[in-house]
């Protein structure tokens, strides 16, 4: 079975374990939500972009001294820029990181089995799904959520529109969850199914760590094992080390030492997911300069 196959079985088994847990279990806390959300991200989530620089070495950006701190410092001076917008901003901040997890999520759903459009239109509307279905029967859960990074008036606006944006959503991927069942191609029909499921039934913040620590993070340390030529976990583990502490140093620092007056569980969710923004666009630029080289 490849790593692949693997991956999208584990993500069906977790979610159909949190949606028993859910039906059967009093609601899961918010604090073991986000505790949960945040070991993913550590273990899973944010190592996935520490790859970010051997990608860098295979495009050959990385083949000198000075072409690997022209990387670095440019790669940190984006991130950086997503920072200040933040912190000037918030709310400009959260919306381009919509967009940003939009474009960036939608390539999980690449479908080379279907013809233009409706390749471009099956991975855009997972990934729309991806940030609206929630809002259909969890909107405070996730308005909540959202209050934790931007205010509470922008917050509400924003489920408002992604509650109207759901609707579509859902008629397309279901459309497109049939289209999979019909072709016989079974996990990739239950992979979507429970994708759907889960957005619309589970806690915002319980299916963010599914999607993000199940699903996307592992597909995308699968595939570029295989693009990179890794001979072992070792060898990958070994070779992005360094990378990987220093983000969980900068992480943990800034839940330590970041002066803030709210609860513990939302601010810690407020800078993982700030942290995550902010590394997302670089990390998507060495995406797409990777995808048009293979």
């Amino acid at each position: 079975m490849n790593s692949t196959k693997l991956i999208d079985i584990c993500f069906v088994s977790c979610c159909c374990l949190f949606l028993i847990i859910t039906i059967i279990a009093s609601p899961i806390s918010l604090n073991i939500q986000v505790v949960l959300l945040l070991i993913g991200s550590v273990i899973i989530g944010l190592p996935h972009g520490a790859m970010d620089y051997e990608i860098g070495k295979y495009l050959g950006l990385c083949n000198n001294l000075k072409s690997k701190l022209m990387f670095l410092t440019t790669y940190l001076a984006i991130a950086a820029i997503n920072f200040g917008i933040w912190l000037i901003s918030p709310i400009i901040g959260f919306g381009l990181f919509l967009i940003l997890s939009i474009w960036h999520f939608s390539e999980d759903w690449e479908d080379e089995n279907i013809n233009l459009p409706g390749r471009w239109i099956k991975k855009n509307s997972f990934a729309l799904a991806l940030i609206s279905l929630p809002s259909v029967l969890n909107s405070q859960d996730l308005q909540l959520a959202f209050s934790f990074l931007i205010d509470d008036y922008y917050s509400t606006l924003t489920v408002l529109f992604l509650q109207k944006l759901a609707v579509p959503m859902i008629i397309l991927t279901t459309l497109f969850t049939f289209l999979s069942f019909k072709k016989n191609d079974y996990l990739k029909g239950l992979v979507s199914f429970l994708f759907i499921v889960s957005a619309i039934f589970l806690p915002p913040i319980i299916f963010l760590f599914l999607y993000f620590c199940i699903l996307h993070g592992p597909r995308h340390t699968a595939d570029l094992y295989k693009i990179l030529n890794y001979k072992s976990f070792a060898e990958l583990l070994r070779n992005n080390l360094a990378v990987i502490v220093a983000t969980l140093i900068i992480l943990m620092a800034a839940i330590l030492f970041y002066n803030s007056e709210k609860e513990v569980h939302s601010h810690i969710f407020s800078i993982l997911i700030i942290l995550i923004a902010c590394l997302t666009c670089p990390h998507m630029l060495l995406i797409s300069m990777l995808n048009r080289k293979i």
